[in-house]
């Protein structure tokens, strides 16, 4: 994946991949996450299903809540009970009090520590199902211990990823001929009802422009994008819409706007010899200066 799709002040991988909705927007920045392995991207949502199967899945949540809970409470309560004899104890055998009181601090900050442990697994539960509930393709988490929790519990209602495979998953997963339909009536009529913000369909409409690259078609009806057809263009002659050394959706991406100029590690090196020439040049001229002007400093005799 290069990087010129992802970075940039128009991320085409960006425009490609976000959708109408504004929940469906996806950054550039949100994608690289993804790309180096700090965030997760879902690819789809089997949304009947889990429509269907929801009031279990929130009674299983709801009991799985109550024993976490009561887990906590009985785990505390033991706690509890094994220092009142352990103080009991040290009282016994004739301890400080000093000594006694500092005991009961590392009690009191070890009861704590369990139940800020209880309350954080807690919390990552009921964020997990609250965010089950809102799943949908696009969306992006980057927090691991959150997406570890709902991959273990509701792994079959959806699938999703890291890293550039979990991109490439959800671009199969689009399909451009109706995506260009969609995008054309959202432009022209507006989403659910409402029109489109001037700043949600100019995305709309850029998105539009490279979804009808993916779609265009050449003289024969055939799509100039697409990768299963490179070798009957190579074999055809058709060599200059086919990449050498890859698949067209490598390349295609050139076709959706102006060309990028060059970074500055990019443009053409200098030859040795223009590069000596001139810095001779400019040393040459600059030793010049300064032998002028200390000569000028220097009273004559």
């Amino acid at each position: 994946m290069h990087i010129w799709y992802l970075r940039g002040t128009r991320s085409w991988l960006a425009y490609l991949l976000g959708g109408l909705e504004s929940r469906e927007e996806i950054k550039a920045k949100q994608l690289e996450k993804v790309i180096y392995f700090a965030a997760w991207l879902v690819s789809a949502v089997d949304e009947d299903r889990r429509h269907v199967e929801l009031p279990d899945l929130e009674k299983e949540y709801l009991e799985d809540r109550d024993l976490m809970i009561k887990q906590r409470e009985k785990e505390i309560k033991l706690r509890q009970k094994d220092a009142e004899v352990e103080l009991k104890q040290l009282e016994k055998d004739g301890a400080k009090e000093s000594d006694i009181r500092a005991r009961q601090k590392l009690i009191d900050k070890d009861i704590q520590m369990i139940g800020d442990r209880h309350t954080k697994d807690l919390d990552r539960l009921e964020r997990a199902f609250e965010t089950f509930q809102k799943l949908h393709p696009r969306m992006i988490i980057d927090d691991e211990e959150l997406w570890r929790e709902i991959k273990d519990r509701y792994e079959d209602y959806f699938t999703g990823g890291t890293g550039a495979e979990a991109i490439k998953v959800l671009i199969d997963t689009i399909d451009f001929d109706a995506e260009e339909l969609i995008l054309r009536d959202a432009i022209m009529n507006g989403l659910n009802g409402k029109a489109l913000s001037t700043q949600r369909k100019q995305k709309a409409i850029k998105r539009l422009k490279i979804v009808a690259s993916f779609n265009r078609k050449d003289k024969d009806e055939r799509l100039v994008n697409n990768p299963e057809g490179d070798d009957s263009r190579r074999d055809s002659g058709d060599s200059a819409r086919v990449a050498p050394d890859g698949p067209a959706r490598r390349w295609s991406f050139c076709d959706f706007g102006p060309e990028r100029p060059l970074s500055s590690c990019d443009q053409p090196q200098q030859s040795f010899e223009s590069f000596a020439r001139t810095w001779c040049t400019r040393n040459y001229r600059q030793q010049r200066k300064a032998n002028v002007a200390r000569s000028s400093r220097c009273p004559v005799r």
